[in-house]
């Protein structure tokens, strides 16, 4: 792959990479839909059953819908679905709790 195509991949592989870390939380839709060399979108299914798009650009993270940019695509689903936010916190408690009993 030459350069100018891995600038142009380069947002799709970041927003691939996102959802896929966070597949935990998102009911279903981890692929991107659309993408330029400018930014990437993907059409997620929260654990609620809310659609939204998401957006990843050189700004950061956002809801096509929304103007607040987030950091992180993590801080967006938490900020954004409170079913996300128990999901991981759920998974954090379970982990710390196999470490735990690994002492």
């Amino acid at each position: 792959m030459d350069e100018r195509n891995d600038v142009r991949e380069f947002y799709r592989r970041e927003l691939t990479r996102a959802l896929n870390e966070q597949r935990f939380g998102i009911s279903s839709g981890s692929e991107v839909t659309r993408f330029t060399e400018n930014e990437a979108e993907a059409k997620l299914t929260l654990l609620e059953g809310e659609t939204i798009h998401v957006v990843l650009s050189s700004a950061g993270y956002k809801v096509s819908t929304q103007v607040r940019i987030y950091e992180t695509l993590d801080d967006l689903l938490a900020s954004t679905s409170p079913a996300y936010a128990a999901q991981r916190f759920s998974i954090l408690v379970s982990r710390l709790q196999e470490l735990s009993d690994g002492l």
